[in-house]
């Protein structure tokens, strides 16, 4: 910020503060003095946090400084956790931008929708922090793009799956660090964190609006809504909830429930066909029309809502015991617990709530069923926080608590295994005088099991004590590995599908820079996937794109880019910020409050958001598009078109919207940085001749990416240059030696007819003058047929022709014919 600006006292503060201010001196009752302070206060805060114009904030920021550059992710129905204010919900991510992109509004630059979200909105993401534990972080921003590419679906062991763009990254553990990946860099067999803990919440009660009360999220309540997910069905039009079960001690909690809030019940007996059966019908049209329409009706319907995620730990408890005990058993052969479901959603909310208590479930699908089995390991657990209400399950429980004490110690764990430690376990055994050989395993394989790891940190605490080595560091990493929030799960299935939209989403998390999906996949919203030119870098396509781009002779770069230098008497950064700011493009569409049509009168009405610069509006409108009549009225600018119907009214309104009023036009951001001793300006967007035209630049050295615009602005010459220096800057970027005479030879043949060609079909091997050199290249059919249509012969100069038929080419002694005199004498 400058520091005229920062002197500026008499700056106004926007009128959303002046009424927040108010709202606080009313709140406070403060006289006119103190207010007085308040408001200056504010205004110094205020002038602190502005930016000059051109200056890198938010998720723009991001993409154009030398920062990761967030990447478009996931797929529009790919579910994420959010926690507003202190409630925990999940919903598809495009679905969750949008929303807030409709409510809020948001800026469109290069075809890529962003909103930057304001503190108070308090929304926030579950994120994996460097100490692999699970915090609730702000999300900053969001993003949308429009995505005609193929995504990647990623299936891991444990069956969860997600579906991201190609470029978007993922978390990998390298030596004991967090790490991020390309997906289209994942392989099969590597791990990603999956979450196995869930960050509790503390919802105590809920405002129930068909029955018109609050309910307190008790145990209590929580078992007997498990029950009608398990076991129960809401018939709203006669309103009557079912539930059924033969267990006493299951039905008494319901029946509690049902007694404490006064709702009639009654419970009949049958004999069917494969044995006894009861069946408990609740009278309430409200009940009924609550629990349907949170709950589902039918088994493939059923669900878990948000508020229940929410919930507290003992409502959820009571939940999960009813679950288990109406849908759930434990297999003592296979040693697991497991419950099933028609419903694939309610699967994996349960898979979610079981986090709540560290345990980690693996998804499975069957034809007709979806399934969640817990291994042995969490037994204990699963007995201590959620139980069982009878007396059969009871039992079996305390069996397998008994076997995953006993196989804790003996087995070999094959799914929570932790990769990647680099040769920590190897050099701690080393400085411990502990034999390296019974942890070279691990070392070689790179991962070990969570319990195995415990079992392993216990064992060098003791040896440490008894030898009197410091060994704290080294421990530590061990303790953060064996207590981190996340199951390293090994990836089974890559695969590419077709997007379920055109648009893909993410999400920009604070500190983190990483959030969780539904599924429990945490993935990373930062990529470094451009080029960063200088430290002020703007996002610059390299690497194969850009030599694509190059030698296709592409008529515009993907991301077009120019550098401007300033002449010696202007550089200096006084004049490079001002002029940074004066050059990049204002269109309509950011001055103006709103662009409305007025179908009574035919016109269009146009609302700066500064009336100072109404008579500029005017005027460049009135310069772009004659024949329209313009004129000034009130607040307001009157564009009246030739034609009034609407199809003529909507189309003067979308040109006038991308009318661009102030600036260059193409020049959509300007960042200053320093080099050396000049003070240099970094541009997206590129508009070389109305950029020379401008007295402070240095039109010698100034430049841009663009080819065909070097070609039109400064000469063939200056473009065969640019090929040059791009193409030798690109090769060498990614680590690649080439020889400059190869370059050169390319960029000669692509400039050699006066104008860039590109290597290729509709370039240079397209234009040869030989029909069959062009045919051996590239669609030998179509040349042969056209040439055969244009009447074309070939003459058999060139060594491609002459290669194909077998005849000497026209190079070396072939360039000769030896003629000799026979039969003269001299």
């Amino acid at each position: 910020m400058s520091k005229e600006l920062q002197e500026n006292s008499s700056v106004e503060l926007p009128d959303i503060i002046m009424k927040r201010i108010e709202k606080v001196c009313k709140e406070m009752k403060l006289d006119e003095e103190k207010k007085k302070k308040l408001i200056e206060e504010v205004k110094k805060e205020y002038m602190r946090c502005a930016f000059e114009p051109g200056e890198a904030i938010g998720i723009i920021a991001a993409q154009s400084i030398s920062e990761p550059a967030t990447q478009m992710c996931l797929d529009y129905n790919e579910k994420i956790i959010i926690k507003e204010k202190g409630r925990i919900f999940r919903l598809p991510i495009g679905l969750f931008v949008d929303r807030l992109m409709n409510a809020c509004g948001y800026q469109s630059r290069n075809g890529i929708d962003v909103i930057d979200l304001p503190e108070d909105l308090e929304l926030c993401a579950l994120s994996m922090n460097s100490r692999e534990k699970l915090v609730w972080k702000r999300i900053k921003s969001c993003v949308r793009l429009r995505n005609s590419e193929k995504l990647v679906k990623i299936t891991t062991r444990s069956g969860r799956k997600v579906l991201a763009s190609k470029s978007h990254s993922f978390i990998v553990r390298r030596n004991n660090r967090l790490v991020s990946v390309k997906g289209s860099d994942l392989r099969e067999g590597m791990r990603i964190p999956v979450i196995r803990f869930l960050p509790h919440n503390s919802l105590e009660t809920i405002e129930i609006e068909e029955l018109e009360k609050e309910m307190r999220l008790d145990e209590l309540f929580g078992f007997f809504l498990g029950t009608f997910v398990s076991e129960g069905y809401a018939n709203t039009e006669h309103g009557i909830v079912s539930i059924s079960n033969l267990d006493e001690e299951f039905m008494r909690n319901i029946r509690k429930f049902l007694e404490m809030f006064n709702f009639n019940y009654k419970e009949y007996f049958h004999e069917r066909r494969f044995g006894k059966s009861r069946d408990l019908f609740i009278y309430s049209y409200s009940l009924s029309k609550f629990l349907k329409n949170n709950f589902g009706g039918k088994s493939s319907e059923k669900k878990i809502p948000n508020f229940v995620l929410s919930a507290n730990e003992n409502f959820v408890s009571g939940f999960l015991r009813a679950v288990f005990d109406g849908d759930g058993n434990i297999d003592l052969r296979n040693k697991l617990i497991r419950i099933s479901s028609k419903s694939e959603e309610l699967i994996d909310g349960i898979k979610i709530l079981l986090n709540r208590f560290g345990i980690f479930s693996h998804k499975f699908k069957s034809k007709k069923n979806f399934h969640l089995h817990i291994p042995y390991k969490y037994a204990e657990i699963f007995s201590e926080k959620i139980g069982s209400c009878m007396r059969s399950k009871k039992k079996k429980l305390e069996k397998l608590v008994e076997i995953s004490k006993k196989l804790k110690v003996e087995s070999i764990e094959f799914h929570d295994l932790i990769p990647n430690f680099g040769n920590l376990l190897y050099e701690l055994a080393k400085k411990l005088n502990y034999p390296t050989r019974y942890v070279n395993s691990f070392t070689k394989r790179q991962k070990i099991g969570r319990e195995t790891l415990k079992r392993y940190i216990r064992l060098f605490e003791n040896l440490s004590e008894k030898k009197g080595i410091d060994v704290r560091k080294e421990l530590e990493i061990l303790k953060q590995m064996a207590n981190s929030d996340v199951v390293w799960d090994e990836i089974v299935r890559i695969e590419e599908v077709k997007p379920s939209t055109n648009y893909i989403y993410d999400i920009s998390v604070e500190d983190e820079h990483n959030f969780t999906t539904f599924d429990g996949i945490v993935v990373h919203n930062t990529m470094r996937t451009y080029h960063v030119a200088g430290s002020a870098g703007v996002k610059v396509t390299y690497g194969l794109p850009r030599l694509i781009e190059i030698f296709d002779a592409k008529k515009q770069p993907e991301t077009p880019f120019m550098t401007i230098y300033l002449k010696r008497e202007y550089n200096n950064q006084e004049t490079a910020r001002k002029l940074a700011k004066e050059i990049v493009e204002k269109r309509l569409e950011n001055l103006v409050k709103e662009i409305t049509i007025n179908l009574g009168n035919g016109w269009i009405e146009i609302e700066p958001e500064d009336l100072r610069k109404m008579d500029k509006i005017a005027k460049t409108i009135r310069e772009k598009m004659s024949g329209t009549k313009v004129r000034k009225a009130g607040k307001k600018i009157i564009v009246i078109p030739k034609e009034s119907d609407m199809r003529t009214l909507r189309m003067v309104k979308e040109k006038l919207r991308n009318m661009v009023i102030e600036g260059i036009k193409g020049i959509e951001n300007a960042i200053v940085r320093k080099e050396g001793k000049d003070w240099i300006i970094n541009t997206i967007g590129s508009n070389l001749e109305e950029i020379m035209k401008i007295k402070e630049v240095d039109e010698t050295r100034t430049i841009t990416n663009d080819l065909h615009e070097t070609q039109r602005v400064l000469g063939i010459e200056a473009a065969r240059n640019l090929i040059i220096r791009e193409a030798l800057n690109t090769m060498q970027e990614q680590g690649l030696n080439v020889d400059p005479r190869h370059v050169t030879l390319v960029a000669d043949i692509m400039t050699f007819r006066g104008k860039v060609m590109a290597i290729g079909r509709y370039g240079v091997a397209g234009s040869k003058p030989s029909v069959l050199a062009r045919a051996a290249f590239e669609e030998t059919i179509k040349h042969l047929v056209r040439a055969s249509i244009r009447h074309e012969s070939e003459e058999f100069k060139g060594i491609f022709e002459n290669v194909m038929i077998g005849q000497v080419i026209p190079s070396g002694t072939g360039m000769f014919d030896l003629i000799a005199r026979f039969g003269e004498e001299e």
